[in-house]
């Protein structure tokens, strides 16, 4: 569960997803000659492969769309609590099996495990673009999984988590995953 989150994750995705709304691009200093272009991401690249009507073929009655998670409204209490304002929708969804497609993130080292977050785009470094806390669900499979660069499908009964210590306002318990589809 969220408070069972190595406390690695705790202190990552917590200031990830405050900074969310104040990130702003690094701007290149003024000069006579083009501005020298800085990979933002230091030594390394990423893939930004996005989700697309592919990964949506055959879609499943029960397939929630990040758009409807989206509406969601996270803010920050005192004490650095978040907490949850679901719309009618979402609160619709509660306790109900649901199917998302997105990509996933390892919260542990060792793999496979049975705990991840799944997201509407790649979480990827504190230096890549972070999806907003309503576009990531902690994923409690049934069995281990050992991950994918690919999209999947996760299937699970949803749980909406209204005060959340991580920012994760979405849990799917009891979980499978579908790698080919």
């Amino acid at each position: 569960m969220i408070h069972d989150l190595p406390a690695c994750l705790a202190r990552w995705i917590a200031p990830v997803v405050v900074a969310l709304a104040s990130t702003l691009p690094v701007l290149a200093h003024a000069h006579e000659h083009a501005p020298e272009v800085v990979n933002p991401h230091g030594d390394h690249q990423h893939d930004t492969r996005e989700l697309s009507a592919a990964d949506f073929r055959n879609p499943p009655a029960n397939l929630v769309l990040w758009g409807t998670l989206a509406k969601t409204y996270v803010a920050r209490k005192n004490g650095g609590v978040f907490t949850a304002t679901f719309p009618p929708a979402v609160r619709s969804l509660d306790g109900k099996r649901v199917t998302l497609v997105g990509f996933v993130t390892q919260v542990r080292d060792r793999q496979p495990n049975r705990q991840f977050l799944v997201s509407a785009t790649p979480i990827l470094c504190t230096h890549c673009t972070h999806p907003d806390p309503a576009a990531i669900v902690e994923v409690n499979t049934k069995r281990p999984f050992a991950g994918s660069n690919e999209p999947v499908r996760v299937r699970g009964t949803l749980q909406l988590v209204t005060d959340a210590p991580n920012a994760l306002v979405y849990r799917l318990n009891d979980s499978d995953v579908v790698t080919k589809f």
